[in-house]
């Protein structure tokens, strides 16, 4: 139902035979009657289980619904006229997403629900403050994920004091937000990285002149053959990605590659969200985690630090490598250590 709601939604943008009307009706009806279903009288059979779980099926509806129901608060506004390419609007849609999905998740004892809650927050918290701060740059968003995050943790930590569902959902969320921070550099450097490539090949291509020869009266110049293309000239270092992608490089792109302080972020943060998840049982926080130890090896290994400063990778086995795997063995000599003190 959502799948083919969604695909209805698509192939009426634009057409002249559907009304606005009939798509709020298509993309909102699944989204009430799933929701309803979802969140609808329990059975003797669910009361009798345990009392902080949904059944399987409630769950799935109830993820479906949330997940859909930004759109169909998108498709209600605009039908109602409401400017939707607003800020606002748009921080509006994820606030009212985040309280469905939670009311959602209290109300069917779903807590997967609540992911989807702590997600849309993030979203609005990111929209919010791109709007604050004129012209963030990808730095910016860095902050402004991780200041989310923490947020995120902190509403982990009120759920866990009241006792509330969902605590381990809301720290996956703040959790995906911490590893983004990190992360983010490495999308943004790794991008940059193949079009600075592709910009300074460009440049080379172009400047290449063709040597002609004389012929040997040294009167008509010979046509050169189909190879005799003379070589760039070496140009020393590369020009940086801050030069060509920076604020005032040629492609005007707000710098936010990665650089030493954000891989060691990544690396701590990623290993304290394998711990956490490990100590108290919740495999979404190894998940996340593991994904940001991923992240950081791309980074380390592709080294795109040193591709940020114009500089060419290296082979060296000095640096990061040598760091890890000396702190891996501490680590593993460590509960060694501690057993023969005891």
């Amino acid at each position: 139902m959502a799948v083919g709601a969604l695909v209805v939604l698509i192939r009426s943008a634009g057409a002249s035979q559907w009304t606005e009307f009939e798509r709020v009706l298509v993309i909102s009806a699944p989204v009430v009657l799933l929701y309803a279903l979802a969140c609808g009288r329990r059975s003797a059979s669910e009361d009798s289980g345990p009392p902080r779980e949904a059944a399987p099926w409630r769950s799935v509806l109830l993820v479906t619904a949330a997940v859909l129901s930004p759109f169909a608060l998108l498709s209600l506004l605009h039908w109602l006229g409401v400017d939707t390419r607003k800020w606002s609007v748009q921080a509006a849609i994820a606030v009212a997403t985040a309280l469905l999905a939670f009311v959602g998740a209290r109300r069917a004892r779903a807590p997967y629900a609540v992911l989807i809650a702590g997600l849309a927050l993030l979203i609005a918290w990111l929209i919010v403050w791109s709007k604050i701060v004129h012209h963030p740059s990808a730095g910016d968003y860095r902050w402004f994920l991780a200041s989310g995050a923490v947020l995120l943790f902190l509403a982990a930590a009120g759920l866990a004091a009241t006792g509330s569902l969902g605590v381990g959902e809301m720290t996956i969320a703040g959790a995906i937000g911490a590893v983004l921070a990190g992360a983010i550099g490495i999308v943004v450097g790794g991008f940059a990285s193949l079009l600075a490539l592709v910009a300074v090949g460009s440049v080379h291509g172009s400047g290449s002149a063709v040597e002609t020869t004389a012929t040997s009266d040294g009167n008509t110049p010979k046509t050169p053959g189909l190879f005799s293309v003379e070589q760039p000239r070496p140009s020393g270092r590369q020009p940086s990605l801050q030069t060509l992608f920076g604020n005032n490089g040629p492609f005007g792109i707000h710098s936010g590659l990665q650089h030493l302080g954000w891989d060691l972020y990544l690396l701590v943060v990623s290993i304290l969200l394998i711990w956490v998840g490990s100590r108290l049982k919740t495999r979404g926080l190894g998940y996340v985690g593991g994904v940001g130890l991923l992240a950081f090896a791309i980074s380390v290994g592709v080294q795109i630090a040193k591709l940020e400063g114009g500089h060419s990778p290296g082979h060296s086995l000095l640096g990061w490598p040598v760091i890890l795997v000396a702190l891996g063995l501490l680590a593993l000599l460590a509960p060694v250590v501690s057993s023969r003190r005891r």
